[in-house]
C-alpha cells in the first residue's frame, strides 16, 4: 500500500536530469524533468515465538494421585506430518511464578514476482517500533483473591531493536479460577 501521494514538481522544464536502466536489451539512458519518490509499505507483521518447536507454555507437568503415584502429563502434542500443535486443555499451560520469554520480530513482507515461477519473498525488519503488551497472566496483573476476577492490567511498553526484535519476559501470576479458566495477552 502506498502511504504517501507524491507531488511532482515540474515547474522548471529547462532542468533536465538523465538516468539509465539496464535490461535484456542492454543499457538505455533517458531524460526526465520530474521524478516521483514513492515509498511502498506492505502490511506489517508481528511474529511471536516462545519455544523452538513453535509451541507456547510448558511441555508437560507431573501430577500425583491420592496414592502419591506420579504421572507426567503432556500439555501439548505436535503432529509429525503438518507440525500443527494441539493443546489438550484448549490452550497453553503456564505455571504460577514461572518465568517465560516471548521472542518478538516485527517485519514487512515483500514478494518479487519478476522471476517467473520462483517468486522471492523477503522480510524487512521494522526497527525501533514501539510495542505495548497487555498481559493478564503476568504477575503484575491485579487479581481478586476471592473470586479470581481480573482487576487492573498494566501496559508494558518497550522498543524493538534495530533488527525489529525484542524479548519480552514475564513471571506468571495467579491462575484464572473462573470459567473458561484462561487469561489473555494482547500485543
Amino acid at each position: 500500500m502506498f502511504t504517501n501521494k507524491p507531488v511532482l514538481d515540474a515547474t522548471s522544464p529547462d532542468v533536465v536530469y538523465t538516468d539509465s536502466i539496464e535490461d535484456e536489451n542492454g543499457k538505455r539512458t533517458f531524460d526526465y524533468v520530474a521524478a516521483a519518490r514513492i515509498i511502498y509499505r506492505s502490511p506489517s507483521h508481528l511474529e511471536v515465538t516462545e519455544n523452538e518447536n513453535g509451541s507456547f507454555g510448558m511441555d508437560s507437568i507431573t501430577v500425583k494421585d491420592i496414592n502419591d503415584k506420579s504421572e507426567k502429563v503432556a500439555l501439548y502434542t505436535i503432529n509429525n506430518e503438518d507440525k500443527t500443535i494441539n493443546y489438550p486443555f484448549g490452550a497453553p499451560v503456564y505455571q504460577m511464578l514461572g518465568r517465560y520469554t516471548y521472542h518478538l520480530y516485527a517485519y514487512e513482507s515483500y514478494t518479487n514476482k519478476e522471476v517467473e515461477g520462483s517468486p522471492v519473498t523477503v522480510k524487512v525488519p521494522i526497527p525501533n517500533s514501539r510495542v505495548t503488551v497487555k498481559n493478564q497472566f503476568a504477575s503484575t496483573t491485579i487479581v481478586a483473591e476471592a473470586d479470581g476476577a481480573v482487576g487492573e492490567i498494566s501496559n508494558e511498553e518497550f522498543n524493538l531493536d534495530e533488527e525489529g526484535k525484542a524479548d519480552y519476559t514475564f513471571i506468571c501470576g495467579l491462575p484464572n479460577i473462573q470459567s473458561p479458566y484462561t487469561r489473555t495477552l494482547n500485543i
